[in-house]
């Protein structure tokens, strides 16, 4: 089957997520609010994420 992998798909939904949010999340609230896995996932993936766009944004 084509498409995004189920980690890709995390990666966007995260990112729509916190785009939504005005206060400071846990990581515990997100993985509830998702329904995607556990909150130990989803600081790993947020740091992949932070990495990618550490990598991609100079801080200039």
């Amino acid at each position: 089957m084509f498409g995004f992998s189920k980690e890709s798909r995390l990666k966007r939904e995260l990112l729509l997520f916190l785009d939504q949010q005005e206060e400071y999340v846990t990581s515990e609230i997100i993985a509830l609010s998702l329904q995607k896995g556990t909150s130990q996932t989803v600081r790993k993936v947020l740091n992949e994420l932070s990495l990618t766009i550490s990598s991609l944004y100079k801080q200039e």
